[in-house]
């Protein structure tokens, strides 16, 4: 299974448009960069169809900016698998690290969760955090790296 997340356009509204995670299969079309969401036209592509663009497995909150996504097992992930996704956006929606489970066969399997999210700066507290890349680690781990401070973090279970 191929999953893939993608970045939507910046439009004006903060509600449109919602970025997406797509399961990629031979022969469909995913709409980018004409359709977004549900089949909806974008902007600026008034002669473009959205009939018989493919729906996302899962709309993802607009200007979250999902630039990295990865499959983990067993840690951080619980007992099953999870896809973890990197959202580097600077809206409210970005500067986080969400799972969301998946099956043995691929599928997604559960609600999403965020495991680390209020990145945003609070000087003297908190520097900003803006994960672009993500990979597995040892034990159901990740690996991220963070632009905002030029960092590669590791995020793991603490051990018992």
């Amino acid at each position: 299974v191929i999953w893939a997340a993608d970045n939507g356009m910046d439009l004006s509204s903060p509600l449109l448009p919602p970025d997406e995670l797509n399961k990629i299969e031979a022969g469909k079309n995913y709409g980018w960069p004409a359709c977004y969401g549900m089949a909806v036209r974008a902007a600026g592509f008034a002669t473009s169809s959205c009939r018989g663009t493919a729906m996302p497995a899962r709309n993802l909150p607009p200007h979250s900016a999902p630039l990295g996504l990865t499959l983990i097992e067993g840690g951080i992930a619980g007992e099953g698998r999870a896809l973890a996704i990197a959202s580097h956006g600077y809206m409210p929606t970005g500067h986080r690290i969400t799972l969301i489970p998946v099956n043995a066969r691929g599928d997604l399997a559960g609600q999403s969760r965020d495991i680390v999210f209020g990145w945003t700066a609070a000087r003297g507290v908190r520097p900003t955090g803006t994960p672009v890349g993500i990979s597995a680690a040892p034990r159901g781990g990740l690996y991220v790296t963070e632009d905002g401070n030029g960092t590669l973090l590791r995020i793991s279970v603490r051990p018992e």
